[in-house]
């Protein structure tokens, strides 16, 4: 056989090689996941399948994780994983409630709940967009924690906070912390907000009102370009 065939006929076979390679750590990492679930002796409600991380409650999808390149990492139950594609979180009717985007995932093998850190940016069928760098889906409480700095826009408003909770079950955005709210030409500020998503009303403590329609326009191209 001719130099020149041998060589490519063995770099096909070493890529062919590579490829099954990449299968198998696949599988035998979804294997480790489980037999460590197993161990523990609790149902394993979460299973990875390729770049595809899922949850599911009572046979239904409840959400799923997509990634952009699979590099899993697991121990004592805890999963991670770099470069996501897209969270989904779905309703019990299995129509999609929640899309998310971020830079690393982490969860447990037998939870329910996951978080996502880096540039995240959350978009709900409610019209609710939030752009921050932490959030944690309670999956049993149907909420949206985001601990740190966060800019919430609704249809009818947008505001700033640390600190905010979306809850998508009440339809309602809770910020225990200063607030700052911007509504049409309207700037307002104050403590422990309560905001309906659905009818736009809000109740707001210590509230201090200042018509700065420059500042509000700013905030809202930047919410618009995360």
């Amino acid at each position: 056989m001719p130099k020149q065939m041998r060589y490519i006929l063995g770099s096909v076979i070493l890529l062919l090689a590579l490829g099954g390679g990449v299968a198998l750590s696949l599988h035998f990492r979804n294997v480790a996941v489980r037999r460590e679930v197993a161990a523990g002796r609790t149902q394993p409600l979460v299973s990875v399948e390729r770049p595809v991380i899922k949850h599911t409650e009572s046979d239904k999808l409840a959400w799923q994780i997509r990634l952009k390149e699979v590099q899993i990492t697991h121990g004592s139950g805890l999963l991670s994983a770099q470069g996501i594609q897209e969270a989904l979180i779905y309703n019990t009717s299995g129509q999609p409630m929640v899309r998310v985007t971020a830079q690393q995932v982490t969860g447990t093998a037998g939870g329910s709940d996951f978080t996502v850190n880096g540039h995240v940016t959350v978009v709900s069928y409610q019209g609710v967009v939030l752009s921050t760098d932490n959030v944690q889906w309670r999956q049993s409480q149907g909420k949206v924690l985001c601990p740190g700095q966060v800019t919430a826009r609704s249809r009818e408003a947008m505001f700033s906070t640390t600190g905010l909770t979306y809850d998508l079950n009440a339809s309602s955005l809770q910020a225990p912390n200063q607030v700052n709210m911007y509504s049409g030409q309207n700037k307002i500020l104050g403590k422990a907000l309560n905001y309906n998503v659905n009818t736009g009303n809000f109740t707001l403590d210590s509230v201090q009102m200042i018509f700065n329609a420059e500042e509000a326009k700013r905030m809202m191209q930047e919410v618009q370009h995360p």
